[in-house]
């Protein structure tokens, strides 16, 4: 998985970004790759590569996706729950 140098991947707040979710939320506003890159102020190939799966964004451009579409998290991504763990046996 790429993601920009110095970002958090999403998953680490225990989230798993869905690409198709991008995509139509860009298309439901009626934007271009291009115009959702300079709201955002990332590169057209970013977003192309997020909405292909090629890479995921980093939490800051995950949070400025979230605040451009005034949408919640989950409306871009799923949550993903922690694993539950075994009690260890005692000693």
């Amino acid at each position: 998985m790429l993601v920009h140098a110095g970002c958090t991947p999403i998953k680490n707040i225990g989230l798993r970004f869905i690409p198709e979710k991008l995509t139509a939320l860009r298309e439901k506003h009626g934007w271009s790759q291009y115009d959702l890159a300079l709201a955002i102020d990332c590169s057209q190939s970013n977003v192309y590569c997020w909405e292909s799966g090629k890479s995921k964004p980093g939490i800051w451009h995950f949070n400025s996706l979230v605040q451009v579409f005034g949408c919640r998290q989950e409306d871009l991504a799923q949550r993903i729950e922690a694993p539950h763990r075994q009690p260890s046996a005692p000693r």
